[in-house]
């Protein structure tokens, strides 16, 4: 175990708050009909909440 419960929290709470505002921005772009391509850039927070929910998960 590398980190402790508080560390674990911080990066489950990030994680799931990544994940939140993935969804919010992509919903904000289909109902403003926006091209498919912007939605590219919705990796960022999805990929940045994947991490942090894997880091608390794996305690690393």
């Amino acid at each position: 175990m590398n980190i402790g419960p508080k560390e674990r929290r911080k990066r489950l709470v990030t994680g799931v708050l990544m994940f939140a505002v993935g969804a919010g921005i992509a919903a904000a772009l289909v109902s403003l009909h926006l091209d498919r391509s912007w939605r590219l850039f919705l990796f960022i927070p999805f990929w940045l909440g994947a991490i942090g929910l894997l880091q608390a998960r794996e305690k690393t």
